[in-house]
This record gives structure tokens, C-alpha cells and sequence, in this order.
């Protein structure tokens, strides 16, 4: 019974790896699958060939230090010498494989094949940092692969968890290393309540609903890690707290991330590409920050922020996803400290930016370009929008279309290159329906415009009859033969000026202080 069950997982995993192309992020993991039957995750290897045979046994239960002896474990239970219980093989129908509960001593769980009807290893109140579970199978259990529960200090490494519940369910644990796992084929690979100082490292986590679903989850680090193919998410939060999200990759799931009711939480040099709706979406988070992510071909957006007080947005690449690259929403929570949007690029979306009943934004020195519209404001007031490029947008370099957004300052950008064909409201690379300021009224400062012609106002398309009084002529071809050296070289240009010009502008726009962790 024991080698059906094993080559059934190897085939799963090799099966997993052929189906698609991994893309690998810029200063994320490595992940390489070699002919020798392994997985390279960052610098941790997988093998993969066929456990060794195993020696069968039935289930065992220590629910004290004497019971490591009485079933004969080698080891003394010391730190140098801990009781092993290593390559055996568990296959039965009681609830659980392997349960070690109130122990003080130190033990190692390696290289075991578990198959029960429940629960494949259970931990429950074990003294801190005695035990390493390492190298095990954990199969087709109806609860969970692995339980850990009020035990602290756990070193959980390289094992493979499938079939499950939950792959590697964790409650009320601290200062866990949770690295190099392999958990396919559950409702949730990682399943974690009320656990702090904690890392997830290097983990594999595919063809779950959920890759990582992390509940009150505090002062915590989830880092390089790959979750690919997860019906719903790859890494789910909420109600958690002062923790990095960092050079993660998450393909192929309704969203990438999603953190919902936390707080300081950093998300940063993630990579997450081709979900059915967000790349990374964050609800009801404060003072927090989305940090140089790679986001695209996501049907919705690859960032999607919603009524999140004291967050930036900062140096983000997002493109090729099918509405915004960034999308913000506040509706009529208008208590919440707004949002820095700041220092991003928006590139080959239906919409650079969407802003949607946002106010008080600032939104600072982003790169939109190549969009449908570069950023477009729905019912959006009071927003300062400087200092950013609008860079050959098939329609506006910015849109306000309506009445209710009204009162923004739209002053010190450039742009380049926008709406070459016309609209039927008319040729301007920019539309208003609102009554915005189209300059900053203490220095006098409007926009850089390719097609200005150099005297008069700047005539904005709308109903409205905006203007840009204080308009500033920027000379391009837009129209030029050879398009690609001359936007290579028109943007590097502008980012210098943007660069020098906007310094001001940013202090006068950063008067708060974001609290990170």
C-alpha cells in the first residue's frame, strides 16, 4: 500500500511542474526543476525520488515524557540526542498518525510516511523548541497533515503535505520556522490563527483554495515563497499585525494577495501575475505600505486598494491588466487618513490609475503610460495630482468625469503624447468635469503639454470649459518615425526633470508621517 501512495505524489508533483511556465521574480527565489528528480526553491533542494522503505508501524501516541521510551524511540530526549522517530511508515484508520502531547523532552520527526483519518502529526503543549518535524509525507487526512497548537519554538522543514484539509494547520504558537514545505491539494496549504515571531520561508504551496490563509498573525515575516495554481489566493490575512509580505511569487488564482483588517503590515518586491480579479488587494488596512511589487495580466487590477487609512503606494511596476494598474477606493469613509500613491509605473492597462470617491490623495510622481486613460477620477475631491507623467495614453493623460470631483489640483505634470486621435469631446490630452484647479495658486504652476502652442491658456475638453492658465510648452514628435528611442529617451528626460521640479512639491504634499514597522 505504502509505494502506490508515494509515486501517486511524486506524479502529482511532476505533473505540476510540466503544466506551466514559472516566472521567476526579479530579486525573488529561484526555482528550478532538474533531471535528478528535485526542486530548487531559493537554496533549499527538494528531492523527489521515492522515500527509502519504510519499517510499518502502528499509530503512536506520547502523551508524556516516559512514552518515548516505552515504544523504544533511540535518543535520550537531550538537545545533542533527541528521541527520533524516523522512516516509518503510519497507515491507519485512527484518528491520528502521530500525537506528541505535554512533553518537556527534545524529539525529531524525519523522513515518516503518515496516513490517517484525521490527523497526520499532532503537537498540543510540548515545551518551547523541542521538536523538528522534517522530511515527512502527510496524506489524504480529513482535518489536517500537520497540527501544531500551543507549542512554541518548532522547526517545521521540507515536508510534503497533500490531500488534506489543511496541509499545515497552526493555533496559538510563537517564534515557528515554517520553511521548505510542499503542500498541494488542500483547502488551505498553510492555515494559521493567533501565532506571532514567526517565518514562512522558501514554501511551495499549489493547487490549494488558499496557498497561506494567516489569521491574527503578528510580528511575523512570510518570504520567498512560491504559491502557484491556488483556486482562490495565494496568501490570504486578515486581522493581523506588524508583519512583512516580502519576494513572494503568486500566479494563477482569483487574487494574489489580499490582506483585509490589519495593520502595519508591509507588502514588498512581491510578484503577482495572471489572477482572475486583483494582484494585490488590500481592504481596510492602515498605516501600511505596497512597496515595489511587479503586478500584471490581472482581469481587474494589479493593486487594488479599499478604505485604507495612512497607506502608501510607492514604486510599484503594474501593467497589461485588463482595468487599472491602480485602483483606489474610500467611498464615504472620509474619517481615514488618505493615501500616498507616489513613484509608480502604470503601463498597458485599460486605466493607468483609477480613483474612485478617494479625497485628499496625493499622487505624486507615477509614470502612466500607454494606457486607455492615464488616470481617471470618479467622484473623486480634493486630490493633489503632481509631479506625474502622462506618457501616450490612447485617450486623456488625466480624466475627471464628473461634477461630484470636484476641487483638485492637477498641476506640474507632463503631458506627453496623449490622445493623438480625438475623442468626440475633442483633442485636449486632458477632460474635466468638475471644477479643479488645473495649477498650484501659490506659485502660479500649471502642466507641461506637448500640443501647447505656446501662448494663452491650455484649453481642457469638458463641459466645464476648464483651463490650465499657466500651461508650459514640452516640444516632442509625437508623431515620429522611430517611437521607441524617441519615448526611451523623452522619458528618461522627463523623469530628470520631474525629479528636480517636484522636490517641493513633496514637501509641501508629505505632511504626515507614515508608521511602519
Amino acid at each position: 500500500m505504502k509505494k502506490p501512495i508515494v509515486k501517486f505524489s511524486v506524479f502529482v508533483v511532476f505533473a505540476l511542474i510540466g503544466l506551466s511556465f514559472i516566472f521567476v521574480p526579479q530579486k525573488a527565489i529561484e526555482f528550478n526543476w532538474n533531471q535528478n528528480n528535485t526542486i530548487k526553491v531559493g537554496p533549499i533542494v527538494y528531492d523527489l525520488k521515492l522515500i527509502p522503505d519504510l519499517t510499518p508501524h502502528s499509530s503512536i501516541q506520547v502523551i508524556s515524557d516516559e512514552n518515548f521510551t516505552t515504544y523504544g524511540f533511540s535518543g535520550n530526549g537531550t538537545v545533542s540526542e533527541p528521541y527520533r522517530i524516523e522512516n516509518i511508515e503510519v497507515i491507519t484508520d485512527d484518528s491520528v498518525g502521530i500525537l506528541i502531547y505535554n512533553t518537556t523532552k527534545h524529539f525529531i520527526i524525519k523522513n515518516c510516511f503518515i496516513s490517517a483519518l484525521d490527523i497526520g502529526i499532532g503537537i498540543n503543549k510540548i515545551s518551547k523548541d523541542t521538536a523538528v518535524i522534517e522530511n515527512n509525507t502527510c496524506a489524504n487526512h480529513n482535518y489536517y497533515g500537520i497540527y501544531l497548537t500551543n507549542s512554541n519554538g518548532i522547526r517545521v522543514e521540507n515536508n510534503l503535505c497533500y490531500g488534506n484539509h489543511y496541509g499545515i494547520l497552526i493555533n496559538n504558537a510563537l517564534q515557528l520556522e515554517i520553511i521548505s514545505n510542499f503542500c498541494h491539494s488542500n483547502t488551505a496549504g498553510v492555515y494559521v490563527l493567533y501565532t506571532a515571531h514567526t517565518i514562512m520561508q522558501y514554501n511551495l504551496l499549489a493547487y490549494n483554495y488558499n496557498g497561506m490563509f494567516l489569521s491574527a498573525y503578528e510580528k511575523s515575516n512570510i518570504t520567498e515563497n512560491i504559491f502557484r495554481r491556488n483556486t482562490y489566493t495565494g496568501i490570504r490575512m486578515d486581522y493581523s499585525k506588524h508583519s512583512y509580505i516580502q519576494s513572494n511569487l503568486c500566479t494563477d488564482g482569483v487574487f494574489g494577495i489580499i490582506i483585509e483588517r490589519s495593520q502595519n503590515i508591509s507588502i514588498s518586491q512581491n510578484e503577482c501575475t495572471n489572477s482572475n480579479i486583483d494582484g494585490i488587494f488590500s481592504r481596510e488596512t492602515d498605516d501600511s505600505i505596497i512597496t515595489e511589487n511587479k503586478c500584471s495580466q490581472h482581469n481587474n487590477s494589479g493593486i487594488r486598494i479599499d478604505r485604507c487609512s495612512n497607506i502608501t503606494v510607492s514604486s510599484n511596476i503594474c501593467w497589461e491588466n485588463k482595468d487599472s494598474g491602480i485602483w483606489v477606493y474610500y467611498g464615504d469613509f472620509t474619517n481615514l487618513l488618505p493615501p500616498i500613491i507616489d513613484n509608480n509605473i502604470c503601463k498597458n492597462n485599460k486605466l493607468g490609475m483609477r480613483i474612485w470617491e478617494t479625497y485628499h490623495a496625493t499622487i505624486v510622481n507615477n509614470t502612466c503610460e500607454s494606457n486607455g486613460h492615464g488616470i481617471l477620477l470618479t467622484d473623486a475631491k480634493y486630490n493633489e495630482i503632481v509631479g506625474n507623467i502622462l506618457l501616450r495614453n490612447t485617450r486623456y493623460g488625466v480624466k475627471i468625469d464628473s461634477l461630484l470631483s470636484s476641487g483638485n489640483e492637477i498641476y506640474s505634470n507632463y503631458f506627453v503624447c496623449n490622445n493623438l486621435n480625438g475623442t468626440e469631446d475633442g483633442t485636449s490630452q486632458a477632460y474635466d468635469e468638475s471644477f479643479s484647479d488645473w495649477y498650484d495658486e501659490d506659485t502660479n504652476t500649471g502642466n507641461y503639454w506637448t500640443d501647447y502652442q505656446g501662448e494663452g491658456e491650455y484649453q481642457i475638453d469638458g463641459e466645464r470649459e476648464r483651463t490650465d492658465p499657466y500651461p508650459m510648452s514640452y516640444k516632442c514628435d509625437c508623431f515620429e518615425t522611430d517611437k521607441t528611442s524617441g519615448q526611451s529617451y523623452l522619458s528618461a528626460f522627463i523623469l530628470l526633470l520631474t525629479f528636480l521640479g517636484v522636490s517641493e512639491v513633496l514637501k509641501k504634499s508629505n505632511n504626515r508621517t507614515l508608521r511602519l514597522i
